[in-house]
C-alpha cells in the first residue's frame, strides 16, 4: 500500500501543529504553513512520529516518539541529540515528552558504550531501583542541597 502523505494549506483547529495522522485510515497530513519553518531534522522527526501513530496504531504521543527515535537512532551523526531538540521543539513544552526522549537517547547512547550516559542513567534523575522516574527525588534532593549551602554560608556570616 502506498504511503499517504498529504500537504494541506493549514490545520485550523491546531495553526501550530506541524503534522496529523488519522489512525484508523492511516492518512498523514501535513501543515504546509508550519513544514517550512521546520529543519531538516524536525521534519524527519515529524513524518517517523506520524508514521509511529499509524504504523502502531496508536495516539499515544510518547509511543510515537519512541517509533520516531526508533526509525532515526544513530543512522545520522548527532541522531539522539537531535531526537530530543526535535521532541522538545514539537511537544509545545511537553515535559513528560521531552523528559521520555532525553531518557530513551541515553538508554540507546548507553548501549552504544558512552560510559556518560550510563553514569546518566544511574544518576537519581533518571532512574529508581523499580526504573520508574525520579524526578520528584531528584527535586527534593537539589532542594535540600540549596538548603544546606544556605544555612552553611549563613552561619558562616554570623
Amino acid at each position: 500500500m502506498k504511503e499517504q502523505i498529504f500537504f494541506v494549506p493549514e490545520f485550523k483547529d491546531a495553526p501550530s501543529n506541524p503534522a496529523r495522522c488519522f489512525v484508523p485510515t492511516g492518512r498523514i497530513e501535513v501543515n504546509a504553513s508550519i513544514w517550512p519553518l521546520l529543519s531538516k531534522q524536525e521534519q524527519e522527526f515529524v513524518l517517523n512520529h506520524e508514521r509511529g501513530h499509524r504504523d502502531l496504531k496508536t495516539y499515544n504521543e510518547v509511543a510515537a516518539d519512541n517509533y520516531a527515535l526508533s526509525k532515526m537512532a544513530l543512522k545520522k551523526p548527532y541522531s539522539l541529540k537531535n531526537h530530543v531538540r526535535s521532541v522538545s521543539s514539537i511537544s509545545h513544552g511537553d515535559k513528560e515528552r521531552v523528559y521520555n526522549a532525553q531518557k530513551r537517547a541515553l538508554q540507546i547512547a548507553a548501549k552504544d558504550g558512552s560510559k556518560e550516559a550510563l553514569l546518566l542513567l544511574d544518576s537519581p534523575f533518571f532512574a529508581n531501583a523499580d526504573g520508574s522516574s525520579a524526578r520528584g527525588s531528584f527535586v527534593v534532593v537539589v532542594a535540600m542541597l540549596v538548603t544546606i549551602l544556605f544555612l552553611v554560608v549563613w552561619i558562616k556570616k554570623h
